[in-house]
């Protein structure tokens, strides 16, 4: 039942929205700022390319939307390629894309919710700040499996020190 909850909230969405889906579950990384993640759908909707992140938690925390601001900056450069805009020109990433958490409700049918994040370089400069503080903790939480996998398929390099 939970499961058909969300399917029936993620049909609606689609009824509602009419997304065109362009790629979905894709890693990025900002080998610059030393950032990986994994976005779950890029979609053409109402003429705007949007970064959806689909939760199917209680609620949608703020957080999300840092982390969805971190794929859209991520995306900046290959997107403006893709776009066919020049390369050597001013593109601003925000104008051109959105981005949207999604949650799907599990306990109710036919339900979904969208939050857009509103201010997209606030968010992503918010980011920036915790990832330095994470940076700063020595990476708590994240594995010696997972550094390797980082290191190897993403190009980013995780040190063991911290501020301690």
């Amino acid at each position: 039942r939970l499961v058909d909850n969300c399917i029936s909230g993620f049909e609606k969405f689609c009824q509602e929205f009419e997304p065109t889906f362009l790629a979905s579950e894709f890693g990025i990384s900002s080998i610059h700022h030393g950032y990986a993640g994994t976005v779950d759908a890029l979609a053409k909707v109402g003429g705007k390319h949007v970064v959806i992140d689909f939760k199917t938690g209680s609620g949608i925390y703020d957080e999300a939307g840092l982390q969805l601001a971190s794929y859209v900056e991520a995306l900046s450069f290959p997107l403006q390629e893709w776009l066919g805009f020049p390369l050597n020109e001013p593109f601003d990433t925000w104008e051109e894309m959105e981005a949207w958490v999604v949650r799907l409700d599990k306990t109710k049918p036919n339900t979904y919710e969208i939050r857009k994040v509103a201010n997209g370089p606030q968010a992503f400069n918010a980011f920036l700040g915790a990832l330095q503080l994470f940076k700063a903790l020595g990476y708590p939480g994240i594995s010696k499996t997972l550094r390797k996998d980082l290191r190897d398929n993403h190009g980013l390099t995780i040190e063991d020190s911290s501020i301690w």
